[in-house]
């Protein structure tokens, strides 16, 4: 069976580098899905499932306000590195995911 896209085409995020805030990234899953996972494509790290993070890097957070279907990806302090793919992924069959583009851009280097 193939897996099936919330919708064909990725969602497309740009960010400012250093950008101390960060960058949310939002899912909104189906209510009786109770965790998620978050995967960086370029290297198929898992990030995360339900709010619990894989990763050394501080900078990555997942928040879920209980009873809701939002779950959402944050990362504070952008870098240039962060720009690619992130996957979000709901346990199910067929395998339930939506893609979402994030582009860290030096500001600086338009500017000059």
């Amino acid at each position: 069976m193939r897996s099936k896209e919330f919708s064909e085409a990725a969602r497309q995020s740009k960010q400012r580098l250093g950008f101390l805030p960060g960058v949310c990234i939002r899912f909104i899953a189906l209510p009786w899905h109770r965790k998620v996972s978050w995967i960086r494509r370029r290297d198929l790290h898992v990030l995360s499932t339900g709010t619990f993070t894989y990763t050394n890097d501080e900078r990555f957070s997942v928040t879920h306000e209980r009873g809701t279907a939002y779950w959402v990806l944050s990362v504070s302090r952008t870098q240039i590195s962060d720009t690619g793919i992130y996957e979000c992924q709901v346990p199910a069959q067929p395998k339930i995911f939506k893609r979402f583009w994030l582009e860290v851009i030096d500001i600086q280097e338009i500017l000059a």
